[in-house]
């Protein structure tokens, strides 16, 4: 692997790609969390190009979602790589891929809890039944799924932990936060504009 002039060349003959990684973050001083269980064989000749091109090249096809981060300053800089498994529990992928297409079409999201069991209704007929929103659920550690490895996290998870991780960057280097919005006018300001 090398690393010359913003271009990264990856030449993998039987590596792995926790291997690949560690090699990328050395060569490019990225932050790259590498996944315990990131040991798919490679074999592929990539770039040279800029880093990002050539990470994303490395990463489609492989069995992980990813999410990176360029610079505020230089945006062909990767400064920041979250990789998390694409295969995990059946139940939540299902349910990450529900709320995803439900949010793109601009529907309201409600996400089930596949680990919560309706009640008997035998219970609630004895007249202490208690609101399904206040009944404690006990549910297992969001990091760590039922074999007590790391859960996989959502793409909206990945992008609220970047979005955390760029604030602080941000305000330091006085850029704005997010999207730019447009400039609105206050309420009150529409309303005393519009009788003329």
């Amino acid at each position: 692997m090398t690393f010359k002039n913003g271009q990264l060349t990856i030449v993998a003959q039987n590596s792995t790609l926790a291997d690949i990684l560690r090699a990328v973050r050395q060569q490019t001083g990225a932050a790259i969390e590498v996944p315990p269980n990131a040991t798919e064989r490679v074999f592929s000749k990539l770039g040279p190009g800029p880093a990002r091109d050539v990470l994303a090249s490395l990463l489609n096809g492989s069995h992980f979602n990813y999410v990176m981060l360029g610079s505020p300053n230089d945006p062909s800089v990767i400064q920041h790589v979250i990789l998390t498994s694409k295969t995990g529990e059946g139940a939540p992928a299902a349910t990450a891929a529900n709320v995803n297409a439900a949010a793109a079409n601009g529907q309201p999201t409600e996400e089930p809890d596949p680990m919560v069991q309706p009640d008997e209704p035998a219970a609630d007929d004895q007249g202490t039944a208690v609101d399904e929103g206040e009944q404690p659920v006990e549910q297992p550690a969001e990091d760590q799924n039922q074999n007590g490895q790391p859960a996989a996290k959502t793409p909206e998870q990945l992008l609220r932990e970047l979005q955390q991780q760029q604030q602080p960057q941000q305000q330091q280097s006085g850029a704005p936060q997010g999207f730019p919005q447009p400039p609105s006018q206050a309420p009150e300001q529409q309303q005393e504009q519009e009788p003329q």
